[in-house]
């Protein structure tokens, strides 16, 4: 009877525990393969114990945990009308994860190249001599230089450098600076989603 008591109480503890565990475990560091598969192994071991958890709270422990990169998807996946089970859950965090890392790798590789351009000599004045020279051609050597130079912006357009916020996936500004940050009820416009699609990978 004593013995009984006594194993009542200490799976009693480790459930308490490891249901604290589930709700406090941040993503931190981890990679979305690592924290998905932690929190998982919390649920299985508490479902051991005799307290199961359902897909959907699982889902939300998991969502919940994530840090602030992750929440225009965490919106995302809150809006959706239909429970979402943990595989889909699991890839559209595995793929927004590798969205992240080349937006990553795309900004560190314009950082490098714009220190690289900052070190080159300039030829602003030589360019100004030659946009003062055209006016003698009566306005051919003008069009001639606009028409070069929709080209060269014409080809910018194709590899634009602008930084694509994550919250509301417009170019021009980082998520840190979106108006939508802090607004749990914005749902980013499916153009913009699409336009981001075009660029990288998402879900």
């Amino acid at each position: 009877m004593i013995q009984e008591m006594f194993n009542s109480r200490a799976t009693r503890a480790r459930s308490l525990n490891v249901l604290l565990s589930l709700t406090s475990t941040r993503k931190g560091t981890q990679t979305i393969s690592e924290y998905f598969a932690k929190m998982k192994a919390l649920a299985d071991e508490l479902a051991m114990s005799g307290k199961q958890v359902d897909a959907e709270e699982l889902t939300a422990f998991i969502l919940n945990g994530l840090d602030d990169d992750y929440d225009s998807v965490v919106s995302a996946l809150a809006a959706k009308t239909k429970p979402i089970t943990l595989s889909e859950t699991y890839a559209q965090l595995l793929n927004f994860e590798n969205r992240l890392n080349l937006r990553r790798e795309g900004n560190m590789t314009a950082n490098v190249a714009g220190r690289g351009r900052g070190n080159a000599p300039s030829n602003r004045g030589g360019a100004g001599r030659g946009r003062g020279g055209r006016g003698g051609f009566n306005g051919a050597g003008t069009n001639a230089g606009c028409g070069g130079r929709g080209a060269g912006q014409q080809q910018r357009s194709g590899n634009d450098t602008r930084p694509v916020c994550l919250v509301c996936y417009k170019r021009g500004h980082v998520a840190a600076d979106c108006w939508h940050r802090y607004d749990d009820s914005y749902v980013p416009d499916e153009r913009h989603l699409a336009a981001a699609a075009s660029y990288a990978y998402f879900f």
